[in-house]
């Protein structure tokens, strides 16, 4: 019998929802951009004490973000409704212990490889270029690599999907990106196939 992952926010207790860390309910709340990085029941602060205590810490081992996540597993803090705004925590942690990033363009870089798992370990993080970061993820094997799909791959995503799959599910399996597969099903790409 498989074993039964269950949702990584703290208290949930419900299973996992496909391929994502998240129970149904918290993967409708992420998609709909409401806050989740705080689940009921978290004492206010607590997301600031976890940074805080995670700078203090001088370990080589990742430290998990237990809370908000991206689509792609990158750790969040939302800062109430979208308009509000997000912020990635492993970039707050970044410019604390490294300074400002160089130029707007410089990215938080992960020498673990662990940035999609939620990793915010001060001393995995780094400024680095785009070429730079994607050099480290060649590296470390977490680089994206485009797949070449197939019709058959066209016509089974946009059955899957009308079945209810969601699109990062999808995006997973397919080995494309999220938005590959939004075009996929808005037929900007592939739109003459059936």
């Amino acid at each position: 019998m498989a074993e039964i992952k269950l949702c990584i926010i703290e208290g949930c207790g419900k299973p996992q929802k496909g391929g994502r860390r998240w129970c149904s309910m918290h993967c409708e709340r992420d998609r709909k951009g409401t806050p989740m990085d705080r689940p009921p029941g978290t004492p206010h602060g607590e997301l600031i004490r976890f940074m805080e205590q995670s700078l203090a810490v001088d370990t080589e081992d990742c430290i998990i973000w237990p809370y908000g996540t991206d689509g792609h597993g990158y750790a969040k803090f939302t800062s109430g409704q979208r308009s509000h705004g997000t912020s990635k925590v492993y970039r707050a942690i970044c410019a604390i212990k490294n300074g400002p990033p160089p130029t707007s363009k410089h990215q938080a870089a992960h020498s673990c490889g662990k940035g999609s798992s939620g990793c915010i370990n001060h001393n995995h993080l780094s400024w680095k270029t785009a070429l730079e970061n994607n050099h480290d993820k060649f590296a470390h094997g977490t680089a994206y690599i485009p797949k070449k799909l197939t019709q058959e791959d066209i016509r089974k995503i946009r059955m899957l999907r009308e079945n209810g799959a969601l699109q990062a599910d999808l995006a997973k399996a397919f080995g494309v990106t999220q938005g590959i597969i939004s075009q996929i099903l808005s037929r900007k790409i592939w739109g003459w196939l059936d």
